[in-house]
């Protein structure tokens, strides 16, 4: 069985988390493993005797448990994990356990009040399902003729985050008895998982996707696509803006430029998710002072916009830089822009990588 650790977020296969050693946290995706639910001996004696009797009665209490949390799964588990996990809503109701814990009881779960952590571990077992279900909605359709081969197509679209997935994937190949007669089992039993073998083809794949991809970027990147501090220094007003419209794209926003020279201070508009941002561009030689950000500011409240930026290849004197603090109005400097640039670039390589892979 899969667990999940809800304390170091790991994923792993034992009742005890291997990463961090805990027990309470580490949940399993199947309720029908708690260790609530484990005959505990008592000794050789009562073993003897009493382990059978015992062990039917908890039997009994699972199936009762289980057929109760399968019942109410849906809605109940579904939507207060759904309802408990919007941060927008402005009422603490959905978040209220003992709310949630007194309407299962009031539908017959009596159970919860017998096994004390037993609904926080339902819950989190209907949260891991969540995880589970999505993953093999993304991972499906990487399952090939081969355990190489699938590992070898889906390590190829997660890149370095298969280290974290790999459990769920290595789960989901077992469930399915898929691969038999891979490195995947034992010789001797076929429920064994030789986890770390798999690992370790794992890295080997993922160092070859790397090599290979390295490889082609030295061979076909285009430097001319790479944008420079001393690039933009080059620049005259225009080009400037016209490479912002660029950038702030390759951020993922909206952008729409003003037309030359009928700015009313406003030099292009970003907008994401529904804010809407003017800004003034400065490719300057020299400092930039009071005006641009006075600027942005009566462009801001012309155009109705919710926030306002200057941003320039120099620096900001003192005094636009108090002006700005007062009025809301962000601004980005010469050491700023060049941290724009650096994320702009890496875009470009990985968009550049993209295409040649297809």
């Amino acid at each position: 069985m899969i667990y999940k650790c809800y304390k170091c977020n790991h994923y792993n296969f034992s009742p005890a988390c291997v990463k961090c050693g805990a027990s309470d946290d580490n949940i399993p995706l199947n309720p029908e493993y708690y260790p609530e639910f484990e005959y505990r001996s008592e000794g050789f004696i009562s073993d003897l005797f009493f382990k059978k009797t015992e062990q039917k009665k908890i039997d009994t209490k699972l199936d009762s448990i289980l057929s109760k949390y399968h019942d109410f799964r849906s809605p109940y588990f579904i939507n207060y994990c759904f309802l408990s996990g919007q941060d927008n809503l402005e009422s603490s109701l959905f978040r209220d356990l003992n709310l949630f814990k007194q309407v299962l009881l009031n539908l017959g779960f009596f159970e919860l009040n017998e096994y004390p952590g037993l609904l926080e571990k339902l819950i989190r077992s209907t949260q891991f399902s969540f995880n589970y279900d999505n993953f093999l909605k993304r991972t499906i359709h990487h399952i090939k003729d081969s355990l190489y081969t699938s590992l070898e197509s889906w390590i190829e679209e997660k890149g370095d985050l298969f280290r974290y997935e790999l459990p769920l994937f290595i789960h989901y190949i077992n469930y399915k008895s898929l691969f038999i007669d891979s490195i995947l089992y034992s010789k001797n039993e076929v429920t064994y998982l030789n986890h770390s073998d798999v690992k370790k083809i794992c890295e080997e794949i993922y160092f070859e996707i790397r090599v290979e991809r390295f490889q082609l970027t030295l061979e076909n990147f285009n430097p001319e696509l790479y944008i420079t501090i001393y690039t933009i220094d080059s620049m005259d007003g225009y080009e400037f803006e016209d490479f912002l419209v660029k950038l702030f794209k390759k951020k993922g926003c909206e952008v729409q430029a003003t037309p030359k020279g009928k700015d009313q201070g406003a030099d292009l508009f970003v907008e994401s998710f529904g804010q809407k941002m003017v800004i003034q561009a400065k490719n300057y030689q020299g400092n930039v002072g009071n005006s641009a950000v006075q600027e942005v500011i009566a462009a801001k409240e012309f155009y109705s916009c919710n926030d306002g930026m200057v941003i320039t290849n120099r620096y900001f004197t003192p005094s636009a830089k108090e002006l700005a603090l007062r009025a809301s109005i962000k601004l980005v400097d010469r050491d700023e822009l060049q941290r724009y640039l650096e994320d702009y670039n890496s875009t470009i390589i990985e968009t550049e990588l993209e295409t040649q892979i297809i």
